[in-house]
């Protein structure tokens, strides 16, 4: 019966095992998407920015100050600040 008792523990131990590695998974699968959108952004504008002056113009931003515009929200803040709307449509 004891044996039993063990057995069943140790089931359950493994399934709570299985839940966590899933979690985890899933929030490293969620984490890289984020930074994806990211990259996306930067990499569209500096692709773009050997043929465009306005992408010209925020790649030379970004990269100078790369500390200050980290994630989409602020670059995307910075490109409305300079008024380059097409540029902003392609990105969003």
């Amino acid at each position: 019966m004891a044996k039993a008792k063990h057995q069943l523990a140790a089931h359950k131990v493994k399934q709570a095992v299985k839940v966590v590695k899933g979690v985890k998974k899933a929030a490293k699968s969620a984490s890289s998407s984020a930074k994806s959108k990211v990259s996306d952004i930067k990499e569209h504008i500096e692709k773009l920015s050997g043929d465009r002056r306005d992408c010209a113009s925020i790649w030379t931003l970004i990269k100078h100050d790369s500390s200050k515009y980290k994630t989409d929200e602020e670059i995307k803040n910075l490109i409305k600040a300079k008024g380059y709307e097409t540029l902003l449509g392609e990105i969003s």
